[in-house]
């Protein structure tokens, strides 16, 4: 096999993971991005987590208004700046933002669970090396 083909499996099988996840607690993987863009208590215009999330402001904002509809996110305007508004997590947006970080931890722990410190150590250095050279 061919490198490109162990990432697209790789890429494959963390796909299902995400979808899991997301789906556990009602959410598609462009809004469980979007949650895990944000943090508890953090204030941030929509072009700011647009671009945290790698997206256009537009595709940016329609996720944003999806999770509105949901309560995980408010909108408010900017108190030093009342042309502007900034977006944070409501109190259900910041439990499903746990129970993601909790669910990301748990399959962490899946994936390492079969490997010794020192091949952890290698599987992180190849997937820096992956990451720099694509």
């Amino acid at each position: 096999m061919r490198v490109i083909d162990y990432i697209f499996l790789l890429k494959k099988k963390c796909t299902v993971e995400e979808e899991g996840i997301g789906e556990s607690v009602g959410l598609s993987t462009s809004e469980m991005h979007c949650i895990e863009a944000m943090h508890p208590k953090e204030l941030v215009s929509g072009i700011e987590l647009a671009k945290k999330m790698g997206l256009s402001p537009s595709r940016g904002s329609r996720i944003i208004e999806s999770l509105m509809e949901k309560n995980l996110l408010r909108k408010e305007i900017d108190s030093s700046d009342r042309r502007y508004c900034v977006i944070s997590l409501t109190k259900k947006g910041e439990r499903v933002y746990f129970h993601v970080e909790r669910s990301k931890l748990q399959c962490d722990k899946r994936i390492i669970e079969g490997m010794d410190s020192e091949q952890i150590q290698q599987v992180k250095e190849g997937l820096r090396t992956l990451l720099n050279v694509m």
